[in-house]
């Protein structure tokens, strides 16, 4: 980074300018004026695609175009549990 940083700098000395840093994306956008969270978001598909299945996790895969062991990764990682009374 720092060899890359003098060949790029156009002042004889190098300076915070010349080590930029990458801005972290917040977790939270702002689209047409609503908050949207991926985590929100992906829970509540994984729920849509459950309900919309009868609760067949095969099915719902299908729906949400990914593995069987990818959505049961999932379901763990967010607490979400295979029960019809859970609606």
């Amino acid at each position: 980074m720092t060899e890359r940083a003098l060949i790029l700098c156009k002042g004889p000395q190098l300076g915070s300018d010349d080590f930029p840093v990458k801005q972290q994306k917040p977790e939270v956008a702002v689209i047409n004026d609503e908050m949207i969270n991926l985590r929100i978001s992906e829970v509540a598909m994984i729920r849509r695609a459950l309900q919309n299945s009868q609760y067949n996790q095969s099915a719902a895969a299908d729906q949400l175009g990914i593995t069987r062991d990818a959505l049961i990764r999932k379901m763990k990682k967010y607490d979400i549990a295979v029960c019809k009374n859970e609606e």
